[in-house]
């Protein structure tokens, strides 16, 4: 497994994690981000969970294939919003 974090323009960030396990298989990439269908035995509710985060804070979950040919997740954080309070 390996991860790893960078800034991006504009003042956002981008979180990556990747594994080299079997990924995500084309076909299928959007299943994996809905409640219950991991298709290995486990409740499948890590991914549903991240991709309801991501959408409630405004971010962005990318299911993808990883360099070393596992699974890539890439969650793309925008800016921080501008505070209106004066110190």
């Amino acid at each position: 497994m390996a991860s790893g974090a960078s800034p991006q323009p504009g003042g956002g960030a981008r979180l990556v994690i990747a594994d080299a396990g079997p990924g995500f298989p084309n076909s299928a990439m959007g299943k994996f981000l809905r409640r219950g269908a991991s298709g290995t035995g486990s409740t499948g509710l890590g991914l549903d969970i991240a991709r309801h985060a991501a959408d409630a804070s405004g971010a962005t979950l990318i299911l993808g294939a990883a360099p070393s040919g596992g699974a890539q997740v890439t969650l793309d954080l925008g800016p921080a919003p501008s505070s209106s309070r004066k110190a």
